[in-house]
This record gives structure tokens, sequence and C-alpha cells, in this order.
């Protein structure tokens, strides 16, 4: 069995046990449950870094503006970021008055469970909850 049909399975079998035992209004608690275990295990903002570094990674030397559309983000999510990034020195800006120049500069994965060998973005450019550790080869595009 593949993991989504698995996943779904698991979730039909838990929803209906907490109906049963909680009444028709616990497929919220089912939901805000997993999400909770997702964002311990998937900090967003460890999956918005690594979605950074696999631009920069894929684009060296892109400009800020160039970042926030390839990676379609919030405007102040990436500009945090890149400041978080830059601070910690996985990347580099390089620019100059005209404007950043950003580089993804060599290290440890933001991402705490990094080499899984799941991609950390998803085929639009955006962050999934997939893993990270690894850019898709295919982000240059």
């Amino acid at each position: 069995m593949s993991a989504v049909p698995a996943l779904d399975h698991a979730m039909d079998a838990l929803d209906a046990a907490l109906e049963h035992l909680h009444g028709p209004g616990a497929r919220g608690l089912v939901l805000r449950c997993v999400q909770e275990v997702l964002d311990r295990r998937y900090p967003p903002d460890a999956m918005l870094d690594q979605s950074v570094r696999c631009y920069m990674q894929a684009h060296p030397g892109a400009s800020l503006r160039d970042l926030r559309a390839g990676i379609n983000r919030r405007t102040s999510d990436v500009g945090t970021a890149v400041q978080r990034l830059l601070h910690s020195g996985r990347l580099e800006d390089r620019g100059g008055d005209a404007g950043r120049s950003l580089y993804a500069l060599p290290g440890p994965s933001p991402q705490g469970n990094a080499g899984n060998g799941h991609d950390a973005t998803n085929g639009a450019g955006g962050v999934s909850r997939g893993g990270g550790g690894t850019c898709r080869a295919a982000a240059s595009g």
C-alpha cells in the first residue's frame, strides 16, 4: 500500500474512532492534532529556509525580488528567512548599492531532518511538508 492511501486509511480510522468517542465535532480535533505534529516535525521556518536555499542554489546571484517571485511566498516571510540565513552564514549577499545578489553557501541544511531524501519544495516552487534536506534538480526554471 502506498503512503497516501495508507495515510488516508489511518486518518479515516482515527476520525471514526474519535467521532465515536467524542461526537461529530471530532474531525476538527483530528485536523488540529495532525497540523501540530506536522509543525513539530517540519517547522515552517526551516521549510522556508530550505526553499530559499534551494532556489539560491539553482539561481546564484538572484535578487531578493527574483527570490520572492521564484518561491511565491509573502514578502515579509522571505525577507525574514533571508535575514535568518544571512545571519547564520548559510547565505551571502554579494550585492552592493544596486541591490542584493544572494548566494547559498555550503553548510548544513536548515531543515531539522535533512538528508531524508524528500524534496523541500513542491512543483510550484512553494514549500511542501515532505521533509527536506535535498533540493530538487529541476528547481531552476
